[in-house]
This record gives C-alpha cells, structure tokens and sequence, in this order.
C-alpha cells in the first residue's frame, strides 16, 4: 500500500501550505540580493555588539 492511501485503502489528499504566505517565513524563497543584505546586517549588528562589549 503506498504512502499516499489510508489505513481503509482510500486516497487521502496531502495538506499544502499556501504558496503566496507573505511575509515569507525563511530567507529561502527570497533573492540572493536579499539574503547577501540580511547577512550584511547581522554582520554588521554582531560587529557593534562586540565593540560595545569591548568598551
């Protein structure tokens, strides 16, 4: 019996999330422009948190 039957032999439909969420939940739906910003960002913020630290 395949994965995509019930225990009685019926199909069962599988449930989708929506494909249009906005805002996306993950970077991974996003362009490489906006990945390489968000991970300039954090860069930058981690790099002002350990000045600060130094300080």
């Amino acid at each position: 019996m395949s994965p995509r039957h019930g225990h009685n032999g019926t199909a069962v439909t599988p449930v989708r999330a929506p494909q249009d969420t906005y805002p996306p939940r993950s970077l991974l739906g996003v362009g490489v422009l906006a990945r390489l910003g968000a991970a300039v960002l954090a860069t930058g913020l981690l790099w002002l948190t350990v000045l600060w630290a130094l300080d």
